[in-house]
């Protein structure tokens, strides 16, 4: 069995305390899924087949599947969960939320 290569210690590998610096860029901590735009972070686990259908109808719409979703969520939110109350709720009408009105189906 041959002994791996290890790197040489010498002294350019130390460092004054404090100016210790890293060596590729700035590490960007997110809070809790938020990303500095504003948008938050939301993770969906799909089984294999449903995945493969959204990607391919976001191939064949031309769109992102982020945008094929945000579609169906937006669509889902209006339609759907607003018809199956049995009272309007104000808090789920559109434009109740400062998102900006996108229309990621459309065509290019």
């Amino acid at each position: 069995m041959s002994s791996p290569d290890f790197a040489a210690l010498s002294d350019k590998l130390l460092v004054v305390k404090g100016a210790a610096a890293p060596s590729c860029g700035p590490v960007r901590k997110l809070r809790r899924g938020r990303l500095d735009d504003g948008r938050v972070r939301v993770a969906l686990r799909l089984d294999e087949p449903r995945h493969r259908r959204l990607r391919l109808a976001a191939a064949h719409m031309h769109k992102s599947v982020q945008a094929v979703m945000i579609a169906a969520l937006d669509h889902y939110l209006q339609r759907i969960v607003a018809n199956a109350l049995d009272e309007p709720c104000p808090c789920l009408e559109h434009g109740s939320f400062a998102a900006p009105d996108i229309s990621p189906l459309q065509a290019p």
